[in-house]
């Protein structure tokens, strides 16, 4: 499992015009609950094409993985998108503390 933070090309001006570095996040996992059976529960599954989508990471961001309601009949999670979650939330955590990209 590996995070990768890049520094964008086009940042927003109000960042840059402070003098401070933006970077972008690119999530490359599918999410079990929208691609799998076995994790999927009444939900429909996403098209094979549909990778990682926009927005899906917030479930990791937030730690959805970990709420009860999130292991209900709608739809589960792995105990590695539960270490994933626990890994992008300190990670995520750590460059708010500090404003550097720390990878773990």
């Amino acid at each position: 499992m590996r995070f990768v933070s890049l520094p964008t090309k086009l940042p927003p001006s109000d960042v840059t015009g402070a003098g401070h570095p933006t970077y972008l996040s690119y999530m490359t996992h599918q999410l079990l609950c929208n691609h799998n059976e076995k994790y999927v529960g009444k939900m429909k599954t996403k098209p094979v094409f549909c990778e990682a989508d926009h927005g899906d990471d917030l479930a990791f961001t937030f730690g959805v993985p970990f709420a009860s309601e999130a292991s209900s009949d709608d739809f589960r999670f792995s105990d590695e998108e539960r270490e994933l979650s626990r890994k992008w939330m300190t990670f995520i955590a750590r460059f708010a503390a500090t404003g550097y990209v720390i990878n773990l």
